[in-house]
């Protein structure tokens, strides 16, 4: 890890590495997690168990349960409504970022994707934003469109498309 240049290094599914930007916000809390990290035990993994036992399966890190917990817990105690489980804030990451304009093969390798088919999982639509994308498109206090004449009711325009709209 290295914050002052905000990147981590992971290793994925198939054992597969990569380079994870990190998000401004999150370098102070990870750099009070590297104050706090010498007093665990000892652990090569970066979060390290405190409550794994020598010889355990997981020993030294956290196995999928104790994630999924964890996760449970933060999400519950973050106020956010519904289940929470690890991948479903994967998949949230990976759909806001969508919602940001991010482009698709950014997504792609952030989430460790060999295939982009699998990032368009992401891509689905809700209503809002349908409905957000013809605000945008049309909002109601902008008037005719450029180059109309005639009159305009916010929804009809005789000659705006192609010419009188249909009776």
């Amino acid at each position: 890890m290295d914050l002052d240049a905000r990147r981590l290094s992971v290793v994925g599914k198939g054992d597969k590495p990569r380079i994870v930007p990190l998000p401004p916000p999150l370098v102070p809390v990870l750099d009070e997690y590297l104050n706090l990290r010498s007093e665990l035990p000892k652990s090569a993994f970066f979060f390290a168990n405190p409550g794994s036992h020598h010889g355990d399966r997981y020993e030294g890190r956290f196995g999928p349960t104790c994630v999924a917990s964890l996760v449970s817990r933060a999400g519950t105690e973050a106020g956010v409504a519904g289940r929470h489980f690890p991948h479903r804030w994967r998949h949230t990451y990976a759909t806001s970022l969508l919602r940001r304009g991010v482009d698709i093969h950014v997504v792609q390798r952030l989430m460790g994707h060999v295939n982009i088919a699998t990032t368009t999982r992401y891509l689905h639509l809700c209503d809002a934003d349908l409905s957000a994308a013809v605000d945008r498109a049309f909002p109601a206090d902008s008037g005719p469109p450029p180059g109309a004449t005639g009159s305009w009711n916010g929804w009809t325009h005789e000659g705006w498309l192609t010419g009188p709209m249909p009776a």
